[in-house]
């Protein structure tokens, strides 16, 4: 009788067959998530040209015939500032309490990590994130429109593209980007927009107890906003002025001299309007939204027109007027 030289083979396959299921179950799982990270998700990471090139929108500029600022495409309360005008004790706020590893991690603050991972499970739940100045960006200005909320999904993204940030940019981008991005309530994002808006005075006039003031808000803007809770804001001020002592960036006398500051809020509340604004913007707008309706996606956009803001302001004038003499005469 001849011996079946395949059998000792089938036999062994036959006996190992779970254990050689799991391995290749668990070879496609670490390249199909491989490939999810590689690709941000399977969305597609931000090439490295564009992530250079990325400016957040201030709503889009429309100019008339003449190249004079007419209105903007969007209501959106931005205005984007220069890292250069930016005082040094204003960074340094936002440094101190969002992230103050800043300029010595990678994108990723392992220390923050595993403090928020240990506080949360003792929490027993998400009580604590671990997000850096560099994922805040990286959620920001590339991931809005795709996840909401914490997640673990969403977590792992943000660390790819920051990452890709880290490597294209420099700290002091990255910061600017951070800075002219961030949302600090009351419908304002970036913290020139913020100081117009709170203090009626331009980012590099603010003091160092203002400052603060501002790095307070990111946490929870609409429990912090200085207008609606005034005391709760104050205190927050004085908890980044004691990180800011802490942390070196200021002494503890002039951190103690700042929380005496009194909170002058402006009373009233910043806009990027433009007086009178043209009545034919409407058709503008309606008419870019239909052509590129994603225009704004991809940042600051300028659109010129064949208008002539002060032929156009006279008209408006002048149908208001009658408009109004018809509505008299009913």
């Amino acid at each position: 009788m001849r011996r079946d030289p395949a059998k000792p083979a089938k036999l062994w396959l036959r006996r190992h067959w779970p254990w050689l299921s799991l391995l290749v179950l668990a070879c496609v799982g670490v390249i199909t998530f491989d490939a999810w990270i590689g690709t941000c998700g399977f969305y597609g990471c931000p090439s490295p040209t564009e992530i250079r090139a990325f400016h957040p929108s201030e709503g889009g500029n429309v100019y008339d015939r003449n190249q004079k600022l007419v209105g903007h495409l969007e209501n959106i309360r931005r205005l984007n500032v220069s890292i250069g005008i930016v005082p040094k004790h204003v960074r340094d706020a936002f440094i101190a309490t969002e992230d103050r590893r800043f300029y010595e991690h990678n994108g990723l603050d392992w220390h923050g990590m595993l403090r928020a991972v240990a506080r949360n499970f003792s929490a027993g739940g998400i009580r604590q994130g671990f997000s850096t100045i560099t994922m805040q960006v990286a959620h920001n200005s590339f991931l809005a429109d795709r996840y909401h909320g914490r997640s673990l999904r969403r977590k792992l993204v943000e660390l790819r593209i920051s990452r890709l940030l880290e490597h294209e940019l420099t700290k002091d981008q990255i910061l600017e980007h951070y800075l002219n991005v961030i949302y600090l309530g009351n419908g304002v994002n970036g913290i020139e927009a913020a100081s117009l808006d709170l203090f009626g005075r331009n980012v590099n006039q603010l003091s160092l107890s203002e400052g603060a003031l501002l790095a307070a808000l990111p946490k929870a803007p609409s429990a912090y906003t200085p207008r609606r809770f005034p005391e709760r804001a104050t205190q927050r001020r004085n908890l980044v002025l004691s990180l800011m002592a802490d942390q070196g960036y200021v002494t503890a006398a002039q951190a103690q001299a700042a929380t005496r500051a009194p909170l002058r809020i402006a009373e009233n509340e910043w806009r990027p309007s433009i007086t009178s604004e043209a009545s034919a913007l409407d058709a503008v707008r309606a008419l870019v939204d239909s052509l590129l309706p994603d225009v704004l996606k991809e940042g600051d956009v300028k659109v010129y027109t064949t208008l002539d803001f002060t032929l156009q302001r006279a008209a408006d004038k002048t149908m208001l007027r009658h408009i109004g003499q018809v509505s008299a005469a009913r």
